[in-house]
């Protein structure tokens, strides 16, 4: 009986348990749904990227630091996908079918290859506003699959290096 409990946890999207430290919208999409959902977007809270270099002189040691300037910077976030359920919760007959219907539902409202607008809402609980900002959809990879599940990466290049 309790065998039984734990695999149907493990087969299904818990949507809520996803949201723990934020949602995150991308082009207008919701991120956290019964089909697909972003399961991690702590590298979001990081700082950008940087470019620039401090000066070299030739008979000096050291160098003269110089400012440091925001650089595009690629973020490599975990997912999972449910090949067994459509966006609205529908079931599918056929997991692989699934996959790859969710997958060109993400490819075509993703805005692949455009820039869009992402936003990542605060943690439950936490006040103050969320980040936004301009971000590429590079790509989407599924990967190892557990039941009707997919662990994928959504990655994504942020022009401005960061949310704000």
């Amino acid at each position: 009986m309790e065998e039984d409990r734990i695999v149907t946890t493990c087969v299904r999207i818990n949507v809520e348990s996803t949201l723990i430290d934020g949602a995150l919208t991308v082009n207008g999409l919701v991120l956290h749904c019964p089909a697909f959902c972003v399961v991690d977007v702590t590298d979001l809270w990081l700082g950008p990227g940087l470019r620039g270099e401090d000066l070299l002189i030739p008979g000096r040691q050291g160098r003269v630091p110089k400012p440091k300037r925001r650089d595009v910077t690629e973020r490599s976030l975990p997912m999972v996908i449910d090949g067994s359920v459509a966006i609205d919760g529908t079931p599918y007959t056929n997991d692989r079918a699934g996959l790859r219907a969710t997958l060109f539902y993400l490819r075509a409202n993703l805005g692949e290859g455009m820039p869009v607008t992402a936003s990542l809402s605060p943690p439950p609980g936490t006040a103050g506003p969320g980040q936004s900002g301009t971000v590429h959809v590079m790509s989407i990879t599924p990967g190892q699959k557990t039941g009707s599940l997919w662990n994928a990466t959504l990655d994504l290049s942020i022009p401005n290096g960061a949310l704000y």
